[in-house]
């Protein structure tokens, strides 16, 4: 089994263990680091934030409008990367080129 095949079950074993302890009134204080969050605390530092939320939580709880492609997602999930970068290391012009690019293509996809 390759390593991008065992990160794939794994997850999905997670997020069916997830949806089963939300069903069953599992309480978030009282349960075992996942293998979500362990998988996901090996990425790179400058993510890890004091209150243990990174971008990939966010885009992992939200289910995208119907109207947006995949490539729509890609680019706003890419902004948001680069703006919460800046929020948790500060300003940097080249994050903000890179959000202003991924706008960019965005709009034109639109058009």
């Amino acid at each position: 089994m390759t390593e991008k095949s065992r990160i794939s079950n794994a997850l999905s074993a997670e997020y069916n263990e997830l949806l089963q302890e939300k069903e069953d009134g599992v309480a978030e204080s009282r349960r075992e680091p996942t293998a979500w969050e362990a998988l996901k605390g090996g990425g790179a530092n400058h993510y890890h934030t004091p209150g243990g939320v990174q971008p990939i939580d966010l885009f992992r709880s939200i289910k995208p409008h119907e109207s947006l492609s995949g490539f729509d997602v890609k680019a706003l999930e890419d902004c948001i990367k680069y703006a919460h970068r800046q929020l948790t290391r500060g300003y940097l012009e080249s994050d903000t080129a890179k959000m202003i690019h991924y706008l960019k293509l965005l709009q034109a996809a639109k058009k």
